[in-house]
């Protein structure tokens, strides 16, 4: 059924509001971007603008009082989370026969089951978007955040997903222990210590039950719906409450359908990996030092899945970590519609903007979110490590972008500008920059270098304060560090030196540190690339090429230019 404006307004009001608050921030997001590339602002839409024009339908019981009474509502509603069935992916023997739902009839019936009353909705993206209007999905597809958000429950399908006999009854033994040792913890309200020593001596695993245990956990984390992009940003968006906590469904021994809560699955995962990690004196895993392993569909190794899982227990969108890291972290994940990449990492990094534009390559959604990045003031595309974009211009034509594909991700935090007005434009093929350009910094920095200056600035700069006397200053120079002081204490709050700077004057020597300041001083009054109130000292700050596009001139003089 398609719901009433007023209704559709009562379901999403929660998650609207957040939308309404970063109204004045979306505004201006997108009055940035119009300045920076207007050829692109204009597939932008503002989420509340959106969410207006955002169409929401509802599965409804045919006795629901919305049905027979055109004045009524739908109360509330759960999500529903599961893979799309196609022929290189099958469910198990029960998941039979299917429906228009996209899922099997089993857990269909479950699934209503779970409902509150007859009155409660159940939305599932196959059926509830009308998948003939690009429009329309378009529209949903940027709103998806705040339909997950808003609904009373998550509720998560996994058809791929049958336990056998013994998996069946230890999962359910532990289930029960979990629920009994929570309700201990709210009855007595234990936190902290008190807490931590609570669970330490009610959660016993019995010896006996320790391998049925990881091989349920093993088989409850290997399914399919932990791979896909869309299931991670279904999880990512939804809050991981106490109460109404996601719910995963899947198959007994039996045939009958079992719920496990998502805090429960969790919980598994993480406390029989910290006994693997006790048994093997702490010993980690070689392949946490390559996050890319999570693309791997079958993951099979225990940490493997515990990892996935770990990722996904994430409450509601963090606008505080960069877009870049977002979609860094969301292209681990499958997606059937490439260019839906775009909309899944906006949503979990919180953008108040929804794309409606076309994407035909992954580049592309590279290309657009460093340009959202920089439009919001985050200037992490200007130094991240990359390999570059190739583009097709509108004949069909490659051109090589100027922004990058991480390869080794970019930071995860935003990475502000105290002047982002020093970038004036923007489009696919090239960025302009009030840039300096510094030609004596090394190709490579050492991560010795990397360390000294990781500690200075934690010490001397990032307290805003001046620098004490001591060895350890005049060591450096002292002139230097004040300098740099200076600079912090002038700068908005949020300005972080950027450590590679520091980094490469270390690398390059004392005497090229000693020169730096007076350098850039000088260069700032002679070659007219800066204005009165804002000294080189404070721009070499600002923007910097990442190294491996840097001169090797080790020791040699700083030639500062402009470009």
């Amino acid at each position: 059924m398609k719901l009433s404006d007023a209704n559709k307004w009562v379901l999403l009001k929660s998650s609207r509001q957040h939308v309404i608050e970063r109204q004045a921030e979306a505004e201006t997001l997108l009055s940035r971007l119009r300045e920076l590339c207007p050829e692109l602002a204009v597939n932008f839409k503002l989420k509340e603008d959106a969410l207006a024009d955002l169409t929401l339908r509802m599965i409804c019981s045919i006795d629901a009082n919305v049905v027979r009474d055109p004045n009524a509502s739908v109360p509330s509603y759960l999500a529903v989370s599961y893979c799309w069935h196609n022929p290189s992916w099958k469910a198990v023997e029960a998941a039979q026969p299917s429906t228009e739902w996209g899922v099997s009839l089993p857990m269909a019936n479950k699934i209503l089951e779970l409902r509150y009353s007859k009155d409660e909705g159940v939305w599932v993206d196959s059926i509830c978007i009308d998948q003939r209007n690009n429009v329309e999905k378009k529209i949903a597809i940027g709103s998806m955040d705040i339909v997950y958000r808003s609904c009373r429950r998550l509720v998560i399908v996994l058809e791929d997903v049958q336990l056998t006999q013994a998996e069946d009854d230890v999962g359910l033994k532990y289930a029960e222990l979990y629920q009994s040792m929570c309700l201990i913890v709210r009855e007595k309200q234990l936190e902290g210590d008190r807490k931590s020593d609570f669970i330490e001596s009610y959660w016993q695993v019995d010896e006996s039950d320790v391998t049925t245990l990881v091989k349920f956990s093993m088989r409850m984390l290997g399914a399919r719906w932990y791979s896909r992009a869309w299931c991670a940003h279904e999880a990512h968006v939804n809050e991981h409450g106490r109460v109404n906590n996601p719910l995963f469904l899947c198959f007994g021994a039996d045939g009958r359908i079992l719920s496990f809560e998502f805090r429960l699955i969790y919980w598994f995962a993480v406390s029989l990996n910290m006994r693997q990690r006790r048994e093997a004196n702490g010993a980690l895993p070689s392949e946490c030092d390559d996050p890319s392993f999570l693309s791997d569909p079958s993951c099979p190794t225990f940490f493997q899945r515990m990892a996935r899982i770990h990722k996904l227990c994430t409450d509601g969108c963090d606008s505080e970590i960069s877009l870049l890291s977002h979609l860094t972290n969301i292209s681990l994940f499958g997606c059937q519609e490439i260019a839906d990449l775009c909309a899944i990492a906006m949503n979990t990094a919180g953008v108040p903007l929804v794309f409606i534009g076309a994407i035909q390559s992954r580049d592309e959604i590279h290309y657009i979110s460093s340009a959202i990045a920089i439009a919001s003031g985050d200037i992490n595309p200007l130094f991240i490590a990359s390999k570059p974009l190739k583009i097709s211009d509108s004949s069909g034509n490659q051109f090589i972008s100027w922004a990058g594909q991480p390869f080794h991700g970019a930071s995860q935090m935003r990475f502000g500008s105290p002047f982002p007005k020093s970038i004036s434009r923007m489009t696919a093929e090239y960025i302009e920059l009030d840039l300096l350009l510094i030609k004596g910094r090394p190709l490579r920095i050492s991560p010795e270098s990397m360390r000294k200056s990781s500690s200075i600035l934690e010490k001397y700069v990032l307290r805003r304060q001046e620098p004490t006397e001591g060895a350890e200053v005049q060591s450096f120079s002292e002139n230097l560090v004040k300098r740099m002081v200076d600079v912090m204490n002038n700068a908005p709050v949020d300005f972080q030196f950027p450590e590679s700077i520091l980094a490469s004057a270390i690398e390059c020597g004392m005497d090229w540190i000693r020169r730096l300041p007076d350098v850039l001083e000088k260069e700032a009054t002679t070659s007219g690339s800066c204005t009165s109130d804002l000294d080189a000292s404070r721009a070499i700050c600002v923007y910097c090429v990442h190294p491996m596009s840097m001169h090797t001139d080790y020791g040699k003089s700083l030639v500062p230019s402009m470009n």
